[in-house]
């Protein structure tokens, strides 16, 4: 089974893919996609790219396909059957042309109209994927307006267009910062809605920021208020949480709690200037946002100060987010093949 995947629409236009992750796949498939998916980093950016667009999709029964194969074969036999009509008649010429002339026109008319669906589906109503490297940071602008600051090692997706009134629904992995344009009886805006890894974010008007990186997920609210739902496997525990100004919500899914606190939100929400803000922030934190938004790799040599506190600004770059840290913990940092130790 030969595959030329390129981007993440080479997918989402592949049958047998999408028997795979709808688990109708035979069992070539299944060990085809399978052994792609582990042969190269580069396929699972794809599929995840892949699956982000997926999980927008809402469906109210079962999703449709046009089968342009069988549609091709049904044509042909109504073309059969026509050619059998005019040999029975005796009479060549003219109308053994004109079906002939019907083949090639119905083939054409078959090409175009796969090739507009398709267009018409993924350019005007498809999605937008956005992605940042290590160090980067990007605005995105929403098809509401809305506005989206990504920072490193982020991808935001979502859809071109909104339907007037519908749920504005975005898929987030990293971490961002939210201006959501407020919904009421004149703007026609329905609820907006942030889909993470680990829970979801529903919101009407507000500004936030959300962090998602795996193991924790984090909301921050400046201004209004939003609804954080976690992603819990066990019904006993607390799902949700509303949060107002001030105030954050982490979300660990080893442990599947809630811890809810008053925070100084520039801590959060300063990675979006040229100054990062600490205010008794645990080293392990900043350690965790070195490692994820610049790509570092950081080890101590004495783990007593990842419990240690840290209050003060530092350049926010990352030839000198090191040096800082080390000031700021009175430290040496050293650099062995790669990997940053903190002394």
């Amino acid at each position: 089974m030969d595959k030329n995947i390129r981007n993440g629409d080479d997918l989402l236009t592949d049958d047998s893919f999408l028997r795979w992750v709808t688990g109708e796949a035979g069992d070539t498939e299944r060990t085809f996609w399978e052994a792609w998916l582990e042969a190269d980093a580069a396929n699972r950016a794809l599929y995840d790219e892949a699956m982000a667009t997926l999980r927008l999709l809402r469906f109210k029964g079962p999703m449709r396909r046009v089968d342009v194969r069988k549609g091709w074969r049904r044509l042909e036999a109504r073309i059969e059957r026509h050619e059998r009509g005019v040999r029975s008649t005796g009479r060549p010429g003219s109308r053994r042309e004109s079906a002939w002339y019907y083949r090639l026109a119905a083939a054409i008319l078959l090409t175009f109209l796969a090739a507009a669906g398709y267009w018409f589906s993924t350019r005007v109503y498809g999605f937008e994927t956005v992605r940042t490297d290590y160090g980067e940071k990007t605005e995105v602008r929403l098809p509401d307006g809305s506005s989206v600051t990504l920072n490193g090692n982020s991808r935001l997706v979502h859809k071109r267009k909104w339907s007037p009134g519908g749920p504005r629904e975005v898929t987030l992995e990293g971490e961002a910062f939210f201006s959501v344009r407020r919904s009421d009886e004149h703007t026609n805006l329905g609820q907006f809605l942030v889909h993470t890894p680990s829970g979801q974010v529903t919101v009407v008007g507000t500004e936030f920021n959300v962090t998602d990186w795996g193991d924790l997920a984090r909301v921050v609210v400046t201004r209004g208020k939003v609804l954080f739902a976690g992603k819990a496997d066990s019904v006993a525990r607390q799902t949700s949480v509303l949060l107002m100004p001030n105030q954050a919500a982490e979300f660990r899914t080893d442990t599947e709690a809630f811890e809810v606190r008053t925070v100084n939100p520039k801590v959060y929400t300063s990675w979006r200037s040229t100054m990062l803000v600490f205010d008794n922030t645990p080293i392990y934190e900043i350690l965790h946002r070195l490692e994820w938004v610049y790509g570092l790799k950081v080890r101590v040599e004495d783990e007593a100060i990842l419990a240690k506190q840290v209050s003060g600004k530092i350049e926010n770059r990352k030839e000198v987010l090191l040096r800082g840290l080390a000031n700021l913990l009175n430290r040496r940092v050293v650099e062995e093949r790669g990997m940053f130790i903190i002394k």
